[in-house]
């Protein structure tokens, strides 16, 4: 066996392969840039608004009417059961990994039938966060699309998928006052969502009030980091969309009597928390036509909420969620099991579906809408934009 002889080692392999164009076919490698040239061109028209909010109408519809198949989520880092070690990137870094896919229709193109597996990491240490999307083809099993996005695209199908859900369960024409509760890339992203949303509704911006994230040992009271989001993120930032709300003071910071912030009718927590960012009393004394959107318990044992407003038997909640097998695990619900068994939480995908009377009376109800994100929206977002790449 000596000299430089072949061994064949591919031959069976390469033999096996159907002899198909799509075979044959390049991977295509979209570039960070590419991505931002197509977002740049989505957030620019109201149209392009519809388009990023129709790709996570049909995730949720998908989940909800048994369209689409969703891997279990894998995390990575944030320990908690079945997690044991954080990683090298720091403490709070955590990286998700998530895969689905739409149920195969004889009717798709080849570009429609594809499986998503999505990478996004963040926190800890690094600035910043991480990540790519890989689109591969259902038909043959190959990897089409890299599409590198630094974990861009996961911000925005989750702001997207937010404000679709916020503004399905609150009416946005009573809301005057909004209120953030975290300061980090996704308070960027779903201020940036809710500019457009308004505009494309016709309504002025409301003011929005930002609360920081609270951490253990840290004070409750924590002014500087939000005069520097509000003054230099958004004040200074390069992106129209967030200068807009830093104009005519329509930002401003939470204060500790809470006054301001109780006349919030719409909330949107965005933090990484693993014990409650607000309580009853950050809330309006009445809750009628009142709606959280909860982010940032995404991974076991997070949450963002206490017990006495989710569970709370004065104010019962309407419950709403992306998907209940998923929600039983991770979210803001995780930690409220007796709520699934009581028929209590519905999913964002039903609720879609919901008449005129229905809508009504729901955006009468104080609503929360629990969201860990779920495959479709990845496999929604990443077919809206590789398909818009040049």
């Amino acid at each position: 066996m000596g000299g430089t002889q072949s061994l064949n080692l591919a031959h069976y392999h390469r033999a096996s392969l159907p002899p198909n164009q799509e075979n044959n076919a390049s991977i295509k490698v979209v570039s960070l840039d590419e991505i931002l040239g197509v977002l740049d061109r989505l957030f620019a028209t109201g149209e392009g608004l519809a388009k990023i909010l129709d790709s996570q109408k049909k995730a949720y519809e998908a989940v909800s009417n048994g369209g689409c198949t969703l891997c279990p989520v894998q995390t990575l880092g944030q320990p908690g059961p079945p997690v044991a070690h954080h990683l090298q990137a720091g403490q709070g870094a955590q990286v998700c990994i998530k895969t689905g896919y739409y149920k195969p229709d004889e009717g798709n193109s080849a570009e429609e039938d594809v499986f998503v597996t999505k990478v996004a990491g963040g926190g800890g240490d690094q600035p910043g966060n991480v990540g790519m999307l890989l689109v591969f083809s259902q038909r043959t099993m190959k990897i089409k699309t890299i599409l590198n996005d630094e974990g861009i695209l996961t911000e925005v199908r989750t702001a997207a998928a937010t404000v679709l859900a916020s503004e399905l369960l609150c009416d946005f024409h009573s809301v005057e006052k909004v209120g953030i509760v975290g300061t980090g890339i996704q308070a960027i992203w779903q201020l940036r969502l809710l500019n457009l949303k308004f505009k494309q509704l016709g309504l002025p911006l409301p003011e929005v009030i930002v609360k920081w994230a609270m951490r253990p040992g840290h004070k409750q009271f924590q002014p500087k980091k939000v005069m520097t989001f509000i003054q230099e993120t958004m004040g200074k930032s390069a992106c129209p969309l967030d200068r807009e709300w830093a104009v005519g003071g329509r930002l401003s910071l939470f204060q500790p009597d809470g006054e301001r912030f109780r006349r919030c009718r719409l909330i949107h927590t965005l933090t990484a928390g693993r014990s409650p960012q607000l309580a009853p009393e950050d809330l309006p004394g009445d809750l009628t036509g009142c709606h959280l959107s909860c982010v940032g318990a995404d991974a076991p044992g997070k949450r963002e909420l206490p017990a006495a407003l989710v569970a709370s038997e004065l104010h019962p909640p309407t419950l709403v969620c992306d998907s209940l097998a998923q929600s039983l695990e991770r979210g803001e619900f995780q930690h409220h099991p007796a709520l699934f068994r009581a028929g209590r939480v519905r999913e964002l995908g039903a609720v879609l579906g919901a008449g005129p009377d229905e809508r009504a009376r729901l955006r009468e109800a104080f609503t929360i809408f629990d969201t860990s994100g779920v495959a479709t929206q990845d496999v929604g977002i990443a077919q809206l934009v590789a398909g818009l790449v040049p």
